[in-house]
């Protein structure tokens, strides 16, 4: 199942923001920390947006979290 479909599968809309996250950290293969996406993005989302999506993804266990010096760092975990 991608990760859209287990979005939506879970109740959750496929907004932009959640659209965007999702194909800049499938284009990654190393952890990035919630600044790193947002930066990587570029314009059109707010950093608080990021931090929604990545905790979102997180709960549905669609991304890890990974310590990251004083903060984290988020790697997907199903790379369909």
């Amino acid at each position: 199942m991608s990760l859209l479909t287990a979005l939506t599968s879970a109740g959750f809309r496929l907004t932009t923001p959640r659209r965007r996250v999702l194909k800049y950290l499938q284009s990654q293969s190393e952890p990035k920390t919630a600044a790193e996406v947002f930066q990587g993005i570029g314009q059109g989302i707010d950093l608080a947006s990021v931090y929604r999506t990545l905790e979102l993804l997180e709960r549905l266990g669609a991304v890890s979290r990974e310590p990251h010096g004083a903060t984290a760092a988020y790697v997907l975990t199903d790379r369909h």
